[in-house]
């Protein structure tokens, strides 16, 4: 038989622990409020839906699910440094970003009708960005030419705003204009550009500035269908393009025309070579006998030996070259290298 023990604690006892625990609640409850962020938020049209936060901080990337019952949220993170958390819909639809740290607590309000259109109240940077991004939400998410321009602009104006930082981050196309990219970040200046969010950006954005990267094309071995391999030389041809994307149906996505285009009209003068970043058995199912280009993979994709010095930074990417391996265009838009090639 289980047998029960009670203490009696008198009245007087009862209140001096009670003034004994006081401080040390109040305690927990500072460490809770300091060594962490909160966001509470809410959902146009009461949605009830899954929600994706994603941040890097204390170097490590971290990610968490949310839901939103009848269009309310709350999630909490911690960051000892300010970082950029982004919250996203289950599609990968970016509803909200904020630049928070610990100590901070944030209102969102999502507004899903409108691009980039959240309100967000929590501290300054992130009041300002919110208002930034709803004003240009149009030329943010249209063509790189137009965004790169809209962000220049505004690190032109605000070179001691961390938000000219934040924009160069997230809306800034790197990829299409890196020198262009590496003069802007250089002139905001050194208090708006807080190393722990612009360390690997900076890290990504000399490899693709580098001499190295940027210097002259060089023979590299890549695997074809099988087991079989051949070596890329520039001068094999006048002119050479490197495509480097991943597999996808070539017939009748927006690279494939273009590049069908090229091979009819340059059949004698150009190399098209399209790197693979899928794994071998993908090429099998993606390289049709009527291709007009060569499909292959080099080991280790963009970081493998041969191509890793090129500082491939997305996909898809173009590099053309001429018989020497000088680089005549490195960048995002095939119709660019199209109208290179064709001027060549």
């Amino acid at each position: 038989m289980r047998r029960f023990h009670y203490t009696i604690v008198s009245t007087g006892a009862r209140r001096a622990l009670s003034l004994l625990c006081l401080p040390l609640l109040l305690l927990v409850a500072a460490c809770t409020d300091t060594e962490q962020f909160r966001v509470n938020g809410t959902i146009d049209g009461n949605a009830t839906m899954n929600l994706r936060v994603t941040y890097y901080a204390d170097g490590a990337y971290r990610q968490l699910i949310t839901a939103a019952r009848e269009g309310k949220f709350e999630f909490f993170g911690r960051s000892s440094h300010p970082t950029l958390v982004d919250i996203y819909d289950y599609d990968n639809h970016l509803l909200a970003r904020l630049y928070a740290a610990n100590g901070e607590t944030f209102e969102v309000a999502v507004d899903r009708s409108r691009k980039l259109g959240a309100e967000i109240s929590g501290n300054e940077v992130s009041e300002r960005l919110a208002r930034v991004y709803r004003d240009s939400a149009d030329v943010f998410t249209a063509d790189a030419v137009r965004a790169n321009a809209a962000v220049a602009s505004y690190v032109a104006a605000h070179p001691s705003d961390v938000v000219s930082t934040l924009l160069m981050l997230t809306v800034f196309d790197a990829s299409a204009a890196p020198l262009y990219a590496d003069s802007l970040m250089a002139s905001i200046d050194h208090d708006a550009r807080p190393t722990a969010i612009v360390e690997g950006y900076n890290f990504l954005l000399q490899r693709l500035v580098s001499e190295e990267a940027t210097g002259a094309v060089t023979p590299f071995r890549y695997a074809m269908r099988g087991d079989s391999t051949a070596f890329f030389r520039p001068e094999d041809r006048p002119l050479s393009l490197l495509v480097f994307d991943r597999s996808g149906d070539y017939r009748s996505d927006s690279v494939a025309p273009a590049l069908n285009r090229l091979a009819r009209r340059h059949a004698k003068s150009l190399t098209i070579l399209e790197l693979d970043q899928e794994p071998y058995g993908s090429l099998v199912s993606v390289q049709p006998d009527t291709l007009r280009w060569t499909i292959a993979r080099v080991p280790g994709g963009v970081a493998g030996q041969g191509i890793g010095r090129l500082g491939i930074p997305s996909e898809p990417y173009f590099i053309v070259c001429d018989s020497i391996g000088s680089q005549l265009y490195r960048g995002p838009h095939i119709s660019v290298a199209e109208r290179i090639i064709n001027s060549h």
